[in-house]
């Protein structure tokens, strides 16, 4: 069986939004997999000892980090189970949404769900995520969190263009989630397992694709 690395905070909180990806990426493969549990300490002990993020899977030994490099391997190990890139052979529409999920999105969402996350960390976990990511984010924990609010109108503004897809389509990939819909749904199930404010509210032309995809991810 594939095992999936996931990272973990307390109670069992998977918020990782790359591990969404890749999470997905297998369901929608439909090949059994472990989504096991990990600790930020645990990464580097994790296959030749090479990787620093997750996720990370093991696909029989042969070892694979990051969410997009997982989602290709998987395309080309499992080529007769549906694919994660419909229409979109040379992948390119999925390296923009990649993009815009990375340079937009999560530089919004990240200041305002780093001192949740903080929270949620064992303790042994806590002096790693709060040195790496206030040097990241340039300010404190703290104060990345009290300006959280004034992040808000730019984050729902900057899902705009999806509410224009899909107005015409009902996933981002066409009639049925892919790829390119795991990404953004991937920071949207981040902000949401990590802020106190809910960003894709009722009533939202968000809200059915974000519930369809969150019963796929049996979330």
């Amino acid at each position: 069986m594939i095992v999936l690395f996931d990272l973990v905070t307390q109670d069992d909180l998977r918020p990782s939004p790359f591990c969404w990806r890749a999470k997905l990426a297998l369901m929608h493969k439909g090949v059994p997999f472990e989504a096991r549990a990990t600790l930020y300490s645990e990464i580097s002990k994790l296959g030749d000892g090479s990787f620093r993020t997750l996720p990370v899977m093991n696909d029989g030994g042969f070892w694979t980090g990051g969410s997009f490099q997982i989602a290709t391997e998987l395309e080309t190990r499992y080529a007769d189970a549906p694919t994660l890139f419909p229409d979109d052979p040379q992948r390119r529409f999925v390296e923009f949404i990649e993009a815009y999920a990375d340079r937009v999105l999560h530089p919004l969402i990240f200041p305002q769900v780093a001192l949740n996350i903080w929270k949620q960390l064992p303790s042994s976990q806590k002096e790693y995520f709060r040195s790496t990511r206030e040097l990241r984010l340039g300010t404190t924990l703290e104060e990345a969190h009290r300006q959280a609010d004034s992040k808000q109108a730019a984050t729902r503004a900057s899902l705009d263009p999806l509410r224009g897809v899909l107005k015409r389509r009902h996933y981002l990939s066409g009639d049925s989630p892919a790829y390119a819909d795991y990404i953004v749904f991937g920071a949207l199930k981040w902000h949401s397992l990590a802020s106190e404010i809910t960003l894709v509210e009722t009533g939202d032309s968000l809200s059915p694709w974000f519930e369809s995809i969150s019963r796929i991810a049996g979330s």
